[in-house]
């Protein structure tokens, strides 16, 4: 069976994947699909998590790109992990305040219990 099959497989029997992914992909910027898609396939909780930030984020930092990448970087994380970026379009005193309420309000809380260390979001200007 070719992966192609197994996805079409997967996605009939389970159609809230490929509505999720669809989702995903209109919410966030990714570049590396391939990459991050395979890596969020390995590590299946993310997929829920990643549309739930979403939602969190968009209140924080209304009409902000957020990017989708892998850090792979051995020196700033061991094992691969995936990046949401968010590049806010409100001046950079105002993204570091919004950032510490996020992340005081909700990200902190969820970073500490449900992501595996497998998710981590930062802000960046692009």
């Amino acid at each position: 069976m070719t992966n192609w099959q197994l996805h079409s497989s997967a996605t009939a029997a389970n159609p809230s994947i490929f509505e999720s992914t669809y989702i995903l992909l209109s919410k966030y910027q990714v570049n590396n699909k391939a990459e991050v898609f395979a890596f969020i396939d390995e590590n299946p909780f993310l997929l829920p998590l990643l549309l739930e930030t979403q939602k969190k984020i968009e209140v924080y930092f209304r009409n902000s790109l957020v990017y989708l990448e892998m850090e792979t970087d051995p020196e700033l994380a061991p094992e691969p992990r995936l990046l949401a970026i968010i590049s806010p379009s409100c001046p950079p005193e105002e993204a570091f305040a919004k950032f510490s309420l996020f992340s005081r309000e909700w990200w902190l809380d969820t970073a500490m219990t449900r992501t595996q260390n497998k998710l981590h979001i930062r802000v960046e200007y692009r």
